[in-house]
C-alpha cells in the first residue's frame, strides 16, 4: 500500500512542478488530497459508529462512547471559556474541526504527508468557518 501512495499518485511528481530545484510544491496532489480526506472522514465515521453502540445505556459504559464525551466536554468548555455562553452555538462546527485536524494529523505519521499541510485544505476550513460565523 505504501508504494501505492508514495509512487505519485498521493504525492506531486518532481517533474510537474520543477523538481527539486525550483522550490515547488512538494505537498499531495488534489487526487491525493482528496484520498487522503476521504481516508480521515472514513475513520470518523467508524469511530463515531463505534461509539453510537453505548448510548442506548443510561449510563455510558463503552470506551469510544465515553471518550467522544470527553472530547465534546473538552470542546464545550474550551468555546465557553473563549467565546462566552453564547459559543455554544458554534460547538458543532468547533468539534468538527477539532475531530477532522486531529485524525489528519495522526493519519500523517503513517503516511508521507498530511491533508493539513495543504493549504488548499486549510483554506477551505477557514472558508467554512469565517462563513459560518457570518451566517451565525
Amino acid at each position: 500500500m505504501m508504494d501505492f501512495l508514495t509512487s505519485g499518485v498521493l504525492i506531486a511528481a518532481g517533474a510537474e512542478h520543477g523538481g527539486d530545484h525550483g522550490g515547488g510544491h512538494h505537498g499531495p496532489s488534489l487526487v491525493g488530497l482528496l484520498v487522503y480526506i476521504a481516508f480521515v472522514v472514513a475513520i470518523i465515521l467508524g469511530l463515531m459508529a463505534w461509539a453510537k453502540k453505548g448510548l442506548n445505556n443510561r449510563v455510558l459504559k463503552h470506551p469510544m462512547t465515553a471518550a467522544f464525551e470527553q472530547l465534546y466536554l473538552f470542546v464545550e468548555n474550551l468555546a465557553v471559556g473563549i467565546i462566552g455562553s453564547h459559543g455554544r452555538k458554534y460547538i458543532p462546527m468547533l468539534f468538527v474541526f477539532w475531530v477532522m485536524i486531529f485524525v489528519s494529523n495522526l493519519v500523517a505519521l503513517g503516511f508521507p504527508t498530511s491533508p493539513t499541510a495543504d493549504l488548499g485544505f486549510n483554506m477551505g476550513l477557514a472558508l467554512i468557518a469565517i462563513g459560518y460565523v457570518q451566517y451565525e
